[in-house]
């Protein structure tokens, strides 16, 4: 006989089953990893100041896409006398990551070390 608030063990088991499953499949979903550095550089806020390479510049538009080396975002940011903008690759299985800045028709490749973010 079955009283109110018991269960049987094969309900129990039941449930103890589809929640090791579940754990399962969330351990083995492909997730994106990577590192404080970078991860710093893709959650930057709109509108926010950063330094980069020495310089101050606000960031005033965030915006993301797609290449065929993967993903990437880019900041669009204001400097004194102009514009400019950070892109930030993520690392792929075959490439570290990538921190490029644009400015007049320059590029310059640096380090996630050589932008600072306050906040």
């Amino acid at each position: 006989m079955r009283h109110a608030g018991f269960r049987d063990s094969s309900e129990e088991r039941g449930w103890l089953m589809r929640a090791v499953r579940l754990l399962g499949s969330w351990w083995r979903a492909d997730r994106v990893r990577i590192s404080p550095c970078e991860g710093r550089l893709l959650r930057l806020c709109v509108p926010c100041i950063v330094r980069v390479g020495g310089r101050y510049v606000q960031v005033v538009r965030r915006r993301t896409g797609q290449t065929p080396g993967g993903p990437y975002v880019c900041y669009e940011c204001e400097i004194e006398g102009g514009r400019g903008e950070l892109w930030v690759e993520p690392a792929g299985e075959r490439c570290p990551p990538r921190v490029i800045w644009r400015e007049a028709g320059m590029v310059r490749t640096l380090t996630p070390d050589d932008v600072e973010v306050f906040g």
